[in-house]
């Protein structure tokens, strides 16, 4: 399998097996060979899919020569560290084989001449053709890196849009808590504590495994005292001073630095300047048009060194010593054409090396600059989720003072809705055990009344003049309801009434008496 380092533009030639392991112990191979931490690098698939650790290598349809998984370095970015200039392992030309073809021009028209030159024109046919594999190599590595790019611009712009929702998805969280931000100051003005302070708990209210497990400082504590028995890590006073705190520190101001720097990050992500590399399909068509120049080149050296063989060869078939001088003529134009191409493809050669050497030290600053944007948004969009988990904190904090200050009025409404149900349930007990009593003894008679009539016309020839007289009566309410509301606080809640009425002055007290409406027993409200 095949990795390729983008910043560098090298392949790194993989064990098959690998791709039968985990990515995890992929990295470790990579880090053993190529010295980078597991930490530092990030891979990705054509496309910009980042590969997950924890799956299979095999899982991801990359790996090959043609579709290689994208390595990139971030120790290298991050300390930006250019990328070593290419080697071409060719060095500059080779001045000692420019002589020899000097010295070879300046021989006499002999075979052992013509022997020479065949030497010379094959060593410069293979050199040049292996100058042209290598070609070739960088032109595949340039067309390579692009694409390693492109899938890192790709994974840009992922986790831009991934970062975009969760800013938003911020935004919206936040403009909502300002809406109400006011409310809950002023909810957190209310004397509710005080309220909640002079209401007295009634006991039968109270649990009773509850009441053996709380130690309470009298016999007639107070609905407060209660509530800071529930809270045993901290008391009301602590959760409306944390309330406060928050509703300081999260306030527009806060807001606006945010999503200042929100936008500067976002702005800075989608920078088109950056995420393009001008003219980069072009300068890749003209190498690739460099390149078949080379394999063209390439050829005509091959010819003219088959060409220069093949003479020699027929000079030393027909030992005619006559042919040497138009032979060696011949030889010296060819050896020429081929040291001229010989030298130009050197000058391809830098120029491919050149190209190489441009590209990387511009993915190496483009790439540092993908790997800042995203470490800011990452860093960014921690304290997205920071911020938003302390305002859903603070929220449920809030919540909290909101039903403290609901509690006084509804706790009364509460009880008043207990000696409603308790009265209500009596009545209609009585009520409707009546009526199924009723009910039951009409069902009982019709029933028995017309089994006795159908025993007698079943067994005349009249039956079949009187059809529908095998209908049964429907059983209507002949058994009486369950007993319900049966854990409802006990009726002693009663006698407790009375001081709650006595000591609550600010809240409204409602008491159930009861009246007679239509002949049924009801509850009646009264307010004071």
């Amino acid at each position: 399998m095949s990795v390729f380092l983008v910043d560098e533009g090298k392949m790194l030639p993989m064990d098959l097996n690998l791709t039968t392991k985990s990515v995890e112990y992929l990295k470790e191979k990579i880090a053993s060979r190529m010295h980078i931490p597991v930490a530092n690098q990030v891979l990705l698939v054509n496309g910009g899919e980042s590969i997950d650790s924890q799956e299979s290598v095999c899982s991801y349809s990359s790996g090959t020569d043609s579709d290689p998984i994208y390595l990139f370095s971030n120790n290298l970015l991050e300390e930006d560290e250019r990328p070593p200039i290419t080697a071409t392992g060719f060095g500059t030309i080779d001045k000692n084989l420019l002589s020899k073809i000097e010295d070879a021009l300046c021989l006499p028209a002999t075979y052992k001449t013509v022997v020479n030159r065949v030497y010379l024109s094959q060593y410069m046919y293979e050199h040049d053709n292996c100058i042209y594999k290598y070609c070739k190599n960088l032109v595949n590595e340039l067309h390579l890196q692009q694409r390693g790019w492109l899938a890192a611009v790709a994974n840009l712009k992922a986790t831009t849009q991934y970062f975009n929702k969760s800013a938003r998805k911020f935004k919206e969280n936040y403009t909502n808590y300002l809406k109400s931000r006011k409310d809950w100051f002023k909810l957190l003005t209310n004397q509710d504590i005080k309220e909640m302070d002079r209401l007295p708990l009634l006991p039968g209210l109270i649990p009773k495994y509850e009441s053996e497990n709380i130690s309470f400082p009298s016999e007639n504590i107070s609905l407060y005292q209660w509530l800071n028995s529930q809270e045993k890590n901290r008391s009301v006073e602590q959760i409306a001073e944390f309330c406060v705190k928050g509703l300081e520190h999260y306030n527009v101001k806060f807001f606006q630095t945010v999503q200042s720097e929100t936008s500067n990050l976002l702005d800075k992500a989608n920078n088109a300047n950056m995420a393009v590399i001008t003219r980069l399909d072009e300068q890749l068509k003209t190498i690739t048009e460099m390149l078949q120049e080379s394999k063209d080149k390439v050829e005509r050296q091959k010819h003219h060194s088959k060409t220069i063989q093949s003479n020699a060869q027929c000079a030393g078939n027909e030992k005619n010593a006559s042919i040497l001088v138009d032979l060696c003529a011949n030889h010296e134009e060819q050896l020429l054409l081929m040291r001229k191409t010989h030298e130009y493809i050197y000058t391809l050669l830098n120029k491919f090396h050149d190209s190489k050497d441009q590209l990387s030290q511009i993915l190496h600053i483009r790439l540092a600059w993908i790997t800042s944007v995203q470490k800011s948004m990452c860093a960014m969009n921690s304290k997205l989720n920071y911020y938003s988990d302390n305002l859903k904190r603070l929220r449920c904090h809030l919540e909290l003072l909101k039903q403290i200050h609901e509690a006084p009025e509804l706790y009364m409404t509460a009880v008043t809705e207990v000696l409603r149900r308790k009265a209500f349930t009596n009545v209609f007990l009585e009520w409707s055990t009546s009526i199924s009593k009723q009910a039951s003894d009409l069902y009982e008679k019709e029933t028995m009344q017309r089994k006795a009539f159908a025993d007698k016309i079943n067994k005349h020839f009249l039956h079949t003049l009187f059809q529908g007289m095998d209908d049964n009566l429907p059983a209507f309410a002949v058994e009486p309801p369950k007993p319900f509301d049966t854990k409802l606080p006990p009726p002693r809640v009663l006698n407790n009434l009375q001081p709650v009425e006595a000591k609550v002055q600010t809240v409204a007290i409602v008491r159930v008496m009861l009246m007679t409406y239509n002949g049924v027993l009801m509850p009646k409200y009264l307010v004071i």
